[in-house]
């Protein structure tokens, strides 16, 4: 009767078991988190000003120090000696390859509007593109 009374116990046991880890397979697994992170943190307003400018407020001048120290970097000037300056030899090399022939003729115009307009994506390029591979 021993024999008996331990062999239920441990079927007992071990069903337990089997149920425990079914119960964990169908438990509802955790969904994303919303988090309010901006697509481009440098130009998120902060509230304190009615304007919009190109100039960096002094708190995202702060969050682009940080961003330089957390990457090692001792200056922009660093930065764009390593990084900076050959991401915009490449998106330069990308964006000539849409310009057409007449483009080419007015070249300087062309960039100034390019520039004018695409601001805020050479931004994130030159400071994102690392970070997002």
């Amino acid at each position: 009767m021993d024999k008996s009374f331990e062999d239920k116990v441990k079927d007992k046991l071990e069903l337990n078991k089997v149920s425990d880890v079914v119960k964990q397979i169908e438990k509802p697994q955790p969904t994303e988190l919303p988090i309010n992170i901006p697509q481009n943190p440098f130009m998120v307003g902060d509230g304190e000003d009615e304007y919009e400018s190109d100039e960096l407020t002094y708190k995202q001048n702060e969050m682009f120090k940080d961003f330089l120290k957390r990457n090692k970097y001792k200056n922009f000037g660093e930065w764009w000696k390593e990084e900076g300056e050959e991401r915009m030899s490449e998106h330069i090399s990308e964006v000539r390859m849409t310009m057409s022939e007449k483009d080419y003729r007015n070249e300087t115009e062309w960039w100034d509007n390019y520039i004018k307009d695409n601001i805020e994506t050479i931004k994130d390029r030159l400071v994102f593109s690392k970070m997002n591979g």
